[in-house]
């Protein structure tokens, strides 16, 4: 979907956030997946445009930029149950997914909101904080073998 987001922004010439939001957000229909990590998507590739104006503003050749290491990011619709950690996948669908690592079922049973997933505690803490979005999970897939 970040892809898909970039190639969109690069045909319209859009790097903000919201242009892009309004051109590629009806488009990304296509993917069943819920609305929120659309969001996040368009929001990685309004990131990753606006560093290429920035270096094609400096005078600093640029390749066509693309999403390398593929990325589940959101920060709404998560649920703790039974030490288990629920997942959005689809629409209306959540997959139950329990955690293997002792240091996340230790944050998992203490319903810490800060480092939440996170093994390292100096690394989680932030020096501001969102108020609308108090936990962040990550979950990184990678391509190729």
């Amino acid at each position: 979907m970040v892809n898909e987001s970039i190639r969109i922004g690069i045909a319209n010439d859009a790097s903000s956030l919201r242009k892009l939001s309004l051109l590629s957000y009806n488009q990304l229909a296509q993917y069943d997946s819920p609305s929120c990590y659309k969001l996040c998507a368009i929001s990685r590739a309004a990131g990753i445009l606006a560093s290429r104006k920035k270096s094609r503003r400096r005078g600093l050749p640029s390749r066509t930029p693309y999403a390398v290491r593929q990325q589940l990011v959101s920060c709404y619709g998560f649920k703790t149950r039974n030490g288990g950690l629920e997942i959005p996948i689809r629409e209306r669908e959540t997959s139950q997914h329990t955690p293997d690592q002792a240091y996340i079922r230790r944050h998992l049973s203490t319903r810490s909101h800060c480092p939440f997933l996170h093994p390292h505690q100096e690394q989680a803490e932030s020096l501001h904080r969102s108020r609308r979005c108090q936990v962040r999970v990550h979950f990184h897939g990678r391509s190729g073998p």
